[in-house]
């Protein structure tokens, strides 16, 4: 690999002393691979299907290492949702858990994508809770909408704005993160690129870049609220620094979490506020740096929307399409602007209105269930993979998992005479992967074309990884 910045290896051995050249030989070394399984989906005591694993991610009982990297793109269960191909370190949020409560809460993963943090966060927010996931780079918003489709959370919507354009919707979350960009040197042991990109430069433009961040969020969070900080960086610059700008700028107060030492996690380099850093030279993960602060104050009740003029009449609902989810009395009703009729929960729908009164774009929001394509109600793609989807709606077929190959790379599938004609619901050890449209004499493929599988050839040659 590229030798590592010179700049870097000064201001590291001047952090680290002696323990400095363990963690420069620790980057020369292979990273552990780890992934998150998906409890609604495969179930917190299971294994991750047929996955080579050994030894569990110590901070979250989701998590699990690894014996070797398979080909993640060739099992149908990933793209079923079953699990998140998750760094280790990352998984620390789990910690979370006990500082969210019971009751539901607005949330906010800032920086979202490509979503792992925002899938790990509905499997530890309070039941009924609203996750809002940002991000402002169009094509990566695009895959953070995918990821967070294919998980299957129902009170959830991606959005994609800048912070500085999202905080005018005001004081409205209850928890906020900001996984921040940062200038990436927790990826030194796995991106070459990384270490040639680096510059001391570079670290102060993401200092500023983080505290504009930091600010917008802090303006969205209520008060009483918590907000928690990450960055895959080392330099105290982007971590204690930024740290002591929230506790020194805004009436913020750290709040400590309960870590055990056997875990090796190390504690702040500089200040006194409790942080929490993952050096790979002391931990089986990548480079991390956690803190959580808490907004002074009493929450609130976020100001009535005001009303814009009378809307316009909206075309009706097919009643047929609210039977493709359970409990359909549950949810407000909508027609959205991507032309499918979409469920959210009451709480869904004014985050909603909110976002889109400030102009904000949204890729997804609630459960996207359906249209009308003349007298056909047609089944959204996503509907395959909400985990509220009424599954007696359908008929379906139990693929193999090179059918379910050939169905995830979007080809031609062999013809259904057993089945009654119509939509038909495609699955893989009963985890439903999408709809066909069964015609007697053939079937149309409806996978999304942007999420197709697009190197199948391939995979003859990875599935003994996973099997």
């Amino acid at each position: 690999m590229t030798a590592l910045p010179q700049d870097f290896v000064s201001m590291m051995r001047s952090l680290l002393g002696d323990e400095a050249e363990a963690f420069f030989g620790s980057l020369d070394t292979t990273a552990p691979v780890s992934v998150r399984r998906n409890p609604n989906k495969l179930g917190i005591g299971s294994t991750v299907m047929d996955l080579p694993s050994n030894t569990l991610v110590p901070w979250c009982p989701l998590g699990t290492y690894l014996v070797e990297r398979p080909s993640f793109t060739h099992d149908p269960v990933f793209h079923a949702g079953g699990y998140y191909v998750q760094e280790a370190s990352s998984m620390f949020l789990w910690q979370l858990h006990p500082l969210l409560g019971a009751a539901p809460i607005r949330a906010l993963d800032l920086c979202a994508s490509p979503g792992g943090k925002s899938t790990l966060l509905t499997n530890i927010l309070p039941e009924g809770s609203v996750l809002v996931s940002n991000e402002v780079i169009h094509h990566r918003a695009n895959i953070l909408a995918e990821n967070m489709t294919k998980w299957g959370y129902p009170a959830g919507i991606v959005s994609e704005a800048d912070p500085d354009k999202l905080k005018s919707v005001g004081e409205l979350f209850d928890f906020i993160l900001v996984d921040a960009p940062c200038s990436g040197e927790g990826m030194f042991r796995k991106d070459d690129a990384a270490r040639t990109e680096w510059s001391l430069q570079n670290v102060e433009l993401c200092v500023r870049r983080q505290q504009r961040i930091l600010s917008a969020a802090w303006e969205m969070l209520q008060p009483g609220g918590l907000l928690v900080y990450s960055t895959c960086t080392f330099n105290t610059q982007e971590n204690e620094d930024n740290l002591a700008f929230l506790l020194d700028t805004f009436d913020a107060t750290p709040v400590a979490l309960d870590v055990p030492t056997e875990w090796q996690i190390a504690p702040q380099l500089k200040g006194d506020a409790p942080a929490y850093r993952f050096f790979p030279h002391k931990v089986k993960g990548e480079g991390f740096f956690f803190c959580v602060v808490r907004k002074a104050g009493e929450p609130h009740t976020p100001k009535p929307l005001k009303s814009k003029g009378k809307k316009p009449a909206e075309k009706e609902i097919p009643h047929g399409i609210k039977c493709f989810v359970h409990h359909p009395e549950r949810y407000e009703w909508r027609w959205m602007s991507d032309d499918y009729v979409h469920a959210l929960t009451p709480d869904v729908h004014d985050l909603a209105e909110r976002l889109r009164s400030a102009g904000v774009r949204m890729h997804t929001a609630g459960i996207t269930v359906g249209m009308q394509k003349g007298k056909d109600l047609v089944p959204a793609p996503a509907l395959a993979l909400s985990l509220e989807m009424d599954d007696h709606s359908f008929s379906d077929i139990e693929f193999s998992r090179d059918e379910a190959l050939t169905y995830l790379a979007r080809q031609s599938v062999t013809t259904m005479p057993d089945l009654p004609l119509g939509f038909v619901l495609a699955t893989f050890r009963r985890r439903p992967l999408g709809f066909l449209k069964n015609l007697g004499t053939r079937a149309n493929n409806l996978y999304p074309q942007d999420w197709r599988i697009r190197h199948l050839e391939s995979a003859e040659d990875c599935t003994a990884a996973i099997n």
